[in-house]
């Protein structure tokens, strides 16, 4: 669900000054403008200078300026005008609308006149929808093609969607059958259309009828209350002309509200939709469409508007002179809803939610209690989770009962939370073959979800690229935040799925697993364990924590697997127990596997929910005991070690001199195993579950230890974290010294500003200096006076990848191939004499020589050769040692030679040879960076439609995740100006705005991109803001003069012959 805001909007009235006064997020704000204004915003929107002369009027306080600056923020927004005066009631307000509106993060915005504090009477109704359009005179009018669009608007619902709202009914009406035609289908929605106006002769509002009659407001209050409905219809629509609009010759003094909405909500009718103008039948259309299709979705009238404006908006050339969006106002009686649920199901979700289960063939059977109590249980305990990972153990009876029981639970889990649960079973097609088993999946889903929301299309890729057997697809369907992935039978944790299993494992949006696997190992500890046998009664819970409440304490705390046949808990006052001995009456409980035994989740919820605070601190010594008592054969696994501290910290134990020690003792023989496996996001993890900082110093760390931390934290980009433990590093040995001067060095370049990198060149000089002051030691006599041969192995490695460093800032920094190709050069020809480099080493010197190679101008055939050759043979070593992320980047710059050479076949192939070894490497961001080059190379001279919208915006998305790296930030910024030229051309002006707008945000935040092609960056940033700033914000702003006050851009701008912000732009260079 999108974030919706609702804001109540008093009116402010004092001696000089009127406005709005609302509260939001405990500040009042007022917004202002001079009291003698008032009567000039009340234009009218017949006039094309209708917008200009309204935001004059609100200019002339500080009222637009605070409207932009609060409302401007990112979420859908629905501004509730309360006790208004009359004249200030008929002010178009609908005109702010435009200037915040945004189609990617605010196409939702509402401005609603309330008449009232009445409340929905309801907000579930167990009836379809039933919407009666009155069809009036149609003379000059294309109702029948309105009347087609609403139709196709139903017929494009799914068929769960059709369940909860009736097909509509358009009826002919005249003033004498339209109260038969009400009795008759007693609607929630009356819709009429046809003409209307309203006479100032007689102060009311009318409508033309079918046989050429007029009805008045008055006498249409009428006949709706001689029908006796019960209840009345919820809402009225009004597609004719002037319904909305109040007496001229009254409306800037004390005039009552419009004649429609006085004398509709005298007769029940809760919110009213009308035209405050005449509007363009072709516009009026659109909009009918949408807003039947939103209520056929549940969305409230209010909303409902909201959308069909959007819609409207984005497709006006000229919306600042083209104002048929601002027509349709809505007055409501009380406050609006945020959705409704009509018949079966809640929202469009739901939609998707019924077709995914229809894959399965599921049967929606009714439980019995006892059964919904557990479903209540089990899914409000796998949502505990922020990202909840459940591993599903199909066991005997599970497998039995599954089928019947998910749909509820499915059911549960919409219920209580907002997320999207998608049910990917891959047992069809063939099992033997996963990517052929989602292809079968992802083809039956497409075909059911005809006419589903545009809010889900970012659906449409993934779906598309699985169907096609492409397993980077399975990557971008998890990117999906929002997403509860439910997978039923997945294949094997081995290699040849690394494809399945590693984006689930490096996946950084907020997305919930639930695997349903006969095997029930999970693929890590971090993974909850369950099953859905349905036998458990949450009686037997009950039974079991009365009877053993210690054990079952101790174990809901556990987060590994233990084995049954060394729990024991010795009692405070008697002898021991052991789990076995009340093994047939807890054994529901649990869930078994190869390792032990795993409370299932639900158990473990309940039992936690039930542990008296006083005992929790007991509970975690229970757990201490239960490892200990393991047996002295019993292997102590990095696992194991990790949860045992976890249970020292949270347990009185830790005040202990003793169990303190063991702690300390316990913590540096993890981290050390963690180091020596290379494991750095275990030892992340770790500190993120135990506080373990709260009870050791660092200095009782090793300086290996200390280092490898502060290595671990640089690796996910936690600068502060990394810094804070190499401030606490102070190596005596030289080649920790070294290590020390590369990390620091590291934590410098990845601050991203000029000083920090300037830093980074001093740091790394310092290292080389450090290697030089050793290396150059006399070697007459190697007992007194040299080094010994191994280690000065080790430390000319370190200063041959010090000098390496370097050459890579002299050549991106300094920016000067030229030298930094010497420094290359001059790198390969030592290591060849002292061979002290290791393979990994040389492969990653000449990736980046060869790099280096091909940027040097002017290019000649000689660089390009050698640079290939270079290539070719880093990607030999890279590979001999399986160093897959080394090999992607090798990859990645060979396609950047071919590309240059012409043959786009070749370019595909390296690139996707790119993304399946980064991937196979975990090399995401290399992953995201070549996606992206791979779309564009495709799509690049292609005409844009939403297909290709939306395949972008999840590529964006994943290159949006390392915008703290230089890399990753200047390829998002060259793929957001394409995409927005494309959009530009493909007429979305407001969306082109936005992606420039941020691109200029992240400019900004990154002060030292002022040179080289970051400079081409900021130009196309300012000029296509300069030329589209009329769609902006801030349209009086002057982008164009922000960018030639940076002291370098006529240099710029002469260098390449471009006199204006539009040369820039329209240059497509």
């Amino acid at each position: 669900m999108s974030n919706f805001e609702l804001i109540d909007v008093e009116w402010l009235e004092e001696q000089d000054r009127i406005g709005w006064k609302f509260a939001r997020r405990n500040i009042v704000w007022e917004l202002v403008i001079p009291v003698e204004s008032l009567a000039g915003l009340g234009v009218s929107l017949r006039s094309e200078r209708a917008y200009a002369q309204f935001l004059d009027r609100v200019q002339k306080g500080d009222f637009l300026g605070k409207w932009f600056q609060i409302c401007g923020v990112e979420n859908d927004k629905a501004f509730l005008l309360r006790g208004f005066p009359r004249n200030a009631y008929s002010v178009p307000w609908e005109l702010l609308i435009e200037g915040i509106h945004d189609p990617t993060n605010r196409r939702n915005v509402s401005i609603i006149r309330s008449i009232g504090n009445t409340t929905l009477h309801a907000r579930k109704f167990e009836k379809p929808l039933i919407v009666l359009v009155a069809k009036g005179d149609a003379a000059n009018l294309n109702i029948q093609k309105e009347e087609r669009q609403i139709l196709q608007g139903y017929d494009s619902l799914h068929g769960s969607a059709r369940d909860r709202v009736r097909p509509p009914i358009f009826e002919d009406v005249d003033e004498h059958n339209l109260g038969d035609l009400l009795k008759k289908h007693n609607p929630d929605v009356f819709w009429f259309s046809g003409h209307g106006a309203f006479s100032v002769e007689r102060n009311e509002a009318y409508v033309q009828l079918h046989d050429g009659n007029i009805l008045s407001m008055t006498k249409l209050a009428e006949i709706i209350k001689g029908s006796h409905l019960n209840p009345s219809p919820l809402y009225a629509v009004f597609w004719a002309c002037d319904v909305g609009s109040s007496s001229e010759l009254d409306q800037f003094r004390f005039a009552s509200y419009p004649d429609v909405v006085e004398k509709l909500s005298e007769v029940g009718i809760y919110a009213i939709l009308a035209m405050q103008s005449p509007i363009r039948d072709r516009n009026a259309i659109i909009l009918a469409r949408q807003v039947f299709a939103s209520l056929a979705h549940g969305l409230p009238l209010e909303r409902a508007l909201a959308y069909a404006r959007a819609e409207l908006l984005e497709k006006t050339d000229q919306p600042t002179t083209s104002l048929d969006w601002a027509s349709p106002l809505v007055w409501s009686s009380g406050t609006p809803v945020y959705d409704l649920e009509w018949g079966i199901g809640n929202d469009e979700i739901l939609n998707l939610q019924l077709a995914s289960l229809q894959l399965l063939r599921f049967e929606d059977i009714e439980l019995p209690q006892e059964e919904k109590e557990l479903i209540t249980k089990i899914s409000d305990s796998w949502l505990a989770a922020n990202t909840p990972r459940i591993w599903i153990a199909l066991t005997s009876t599970a497998h039995t009962d599954y089928k019947i029981t998910w749909p509820s639970l499915v059911h549960a889990l919409l219920q209580r939370s907002e997320m999207f649960v998608l049910f990917v079973d891959m047992s069809h097609g063939n099992r033997q073959d996963p990517q052929e088993a989602l292809a079968s999946w992802a083809k039956e889903f497409k075909d059911r979800l005809r006419g589903v929301p545009q809010r889900v299309s970012n659906l449409t890729y993934p779906l598309d690229g699985l169907e096609g057997r492409n397993p980077l697809s399975w990557n971008r369907l998890l990117s999906i935040d929002g997403l509860f992935l439910i997978v039923a039978h997945p294949p094997p944790q081995t290699p040849e799925y690394s494809w399945f299993w590693d984006p689930i494992r490096t996946n950084h949006a907020q997305v919930g697993f639930c695997m349903l696997a006969d095997n029930p190992l999970p693929p890590s500890s971090d993974w909850k364990v369950d099953t859905l046998d349905m036998s458990l009664k949450i009686a037997d819970l009950h039974t079991m924590l009365e009877k053993e409440p210690r054990l079952m304490r101790a174990l809901s705390l556990m987060q590994i697997p233990i084995d049954q046949d060394h729990v024991r808990l010795s009692d405070l006052e008697t002898s021991s127990t052991q789990l076995s001995t009340y093994l047939d009456e807890i054994l529901p409980a649990f869930v078994r596997t190869d390792g032990g035994l795993y409370m299932r989740q639900v158990v473990r919820g309940f039992v936690a929910e039930k542990i008296p605070s006083d005992q929790i601190s007991q509970a975690h010594q229970d757990c201490i005991q239960i490892l200990l008592g393991r047996g002295t054969n019993a292997r102590t696994t990095d696992k194991i070690r990790e949860e045992m501290i976890y249970h020292l910290i949270n347990s009185e134990r830790i005040q202990e001199p003793k169990w303190l020690s063991t702690t300390v003792n316990e913590t540096r023989a993890l981290i050390d195993s963690y180091l020596g496996a290379n494991k750095l996001h275990e030892i992340v993890d770790f500190f993120g579950r135990v506080n373990i900082l709260d009870y050791i110093s660092p200095i009782q760390f090793s300086e290996d230890a200390k280092l490898g931390i502060a290595e671990a934290y640089l690796q996910i980009g936690s600068l502060q974290r990394a810094q804070w433990w190499l401030d606490w590093c102070a190596p005596q040995d030289e080649l920790n010294v070294c290590k020390r001067y590369r990390l620091q060095a590291e934590v410098h370049k990845s601050g991203g500003h000029a000083e920090a990198k300037q830093k980074a060149v001093e740091t790394i000089q310092e290292g080389i200096d450090f290697c030089e002051s050793y290396l150059s030691s006399p070697q007459d006599d190697p007992d007194e006076f040299g080094i010994d041969p191994e280690f000065e192995r080790k430390l000319r490695r370190e200063y041959l990848l010090f000098r390496q460093d370097h050459a890579r800032m002299i050549h991106f920094f300094l920016r000067d191939p030229a030298k930094a190709t010497a420094e290359y050069a001059s790198i390969i020809a030592e290591d060849d004499r002292s061979r002290c480099l290791a393979l990994f080493d040389r492969a990653i010197v000449k990736r980046n020589y060869a790099e280096c190679l091909r940027k040097l101008i002017p290019v000649t055939e000689e660089n390009v050769r050698e640079a290939k050759y270079l290539l070719d043979q880093a990607g030999e070593e890279a590979t001999s040692i399986y160093e897959w992320a080394l090999l992607a980047e090798i990859l990645y710059e060979q396609s950047k030679i071919a590309q240059a050479e012409g043959p786009q076949g070749l370019v595909t192939q390296r690139l996707e040879s790119c993304i399946s070894a980064a991937r196979r490497g975990g090399h995401m961001m290399l992953v995201a960076i070549a996606e992206n080059r791979l779309f564009w190379l495709d799509n690049g001279s292609v005409p844009w439609n939403e297909t290709l919208d939306a395949e972008w915006k999840n590529i964006a998305i994943n290159l949006e995740t390392y915008n703290n790296h230089g890399w990753a930030l200047r390829v998002l910024v060259d793929s957001r100006n394409k995409a927005a030229r494309k959009l530009e051309d493909y007429g979305r002006p407001r969306q082109t705005v936005k992606l420039l707008e941020s691109n200029l945000r992240l400019l900004h935040q990154n002060p030292s991109f002022d040179s080289g092609s970051d400079q081409g960056r900021l130009a196309i940033a300012y000029a296509a803001l300069e030329e589209n700033r009329g769609f902006t914000a801030t349209p009086e702003r002057e982008f164009w003069q922000e960018f030639l006050s940076f002291p370098w851009s006529a240099d710029w701008l002469n260098l390449r012959q471009f006199k204006s912000s539009s040369d820039v732009w329209q240059s497509k260079s």
